[in-house]
């Protein structure tokens, strides 16, 4: 097999290349974090900047991810479209097991490692954590309840009890008929509910560079084992 030889001139491409990648996941940010309003979320507690720089750096190791994913398909298969067709299959994998198609309660016992796996799930949660946290929750009219109180009371009096349990918030707590009740609050009652935690933001990040090293740890492996020439080889031929 053919191999390329680590000279400077040969590594200048990749050199080069890595400019390009930062420029990406800045424009993605970009045109991601501020369009939707994201930083609004933040700024109710005071972490725009912290959160936004996170949310960055969610961002450029999704970039640096697919990047090393790429290195490691296309290492040790001498084809570059039956290395993309191999990545497309277990790309789709990630996407289908990262808990957003399919929350860690639904999946089947044997699946749930593809979850626990899979460096998409701490992307999810990174990102989702960083941009939704800590954030009031509006119901839209559609999305009220409405209902009567009992025994002549007003709404508050009547909700009080169970809101202490669950949550959520009354608009017209002083209302006797047509209570108007949004079942949540805050965001986070709603990203408890798909496994998410801004407590994990910094785990997150350093899994998913975790994941990145691994990536181009077996690209380098794969690539020495299957198509670098070994000494023996060389030898045999010789001999032969």
């Amino acid at each position: 097999m053919e191999y390329c030889k680590l000279t400077p001139d040969s590594c200048a491409p990749s050199i080069k290349n890595s400019n390009p990648l930062q420029l990406m996941a800045a424009l993605s940010f970009l045109c991601w974090w501020f369009p939707i309003g994201l930083y609004r979320n933040a700024s109710i507690t005071d972490t725009e900047h912290s959160r936004g720089t996170l949310a960055f750096l969610f961002v450029w190791t999704f970039m640096m991810l697919c990047s090393t994913f790429a290195h490691f398909m296309i290492a040790g298969i001498s084809s570059g479209e039956t290395a993309c067709n191999i990545g497309n299959v277990l790309a789709a994998l990630l996407l289908v097991f990262c808990g957003v198609v399919a929350t860690p309660d639904a999946m089947p016992g044997f699946w749930i490692f593809m979850y626990r796996c899979n460096p998409f799930t701490y992307l999810v949660e990174g990102l989702l954590g960083v941009g939704l946290a800590h954030a009031p929750v509006h119901c839209a009219t559609n999305e009220l309840l409405h209902f009567n109180p009992a025994g002549n009371q007003t709404c508050g009096e009547y909700l009080t009890a169970y809101m202490a349990i669950t949550g959520g918030s009354l608009l017209n707590p002083e209302a006797t008929e047509d209570c108007n009740y949004c079942t949540i609050s805050n965001s986070d009652v709603f990203l408890s509910a798909i496994h998410v935690s801004y407590d994990n933001r910094w785990r997150n990040l350093g899994l998913m560079w975790a994941f990145i090293m691994f990536n181009a740890t077996m690209a380098v492996f794969l690539y020495w084992l299957l198509r670098v020439p070994k000494e023996s080889g060389k030898e045999k031929k010789i001999n032969q």
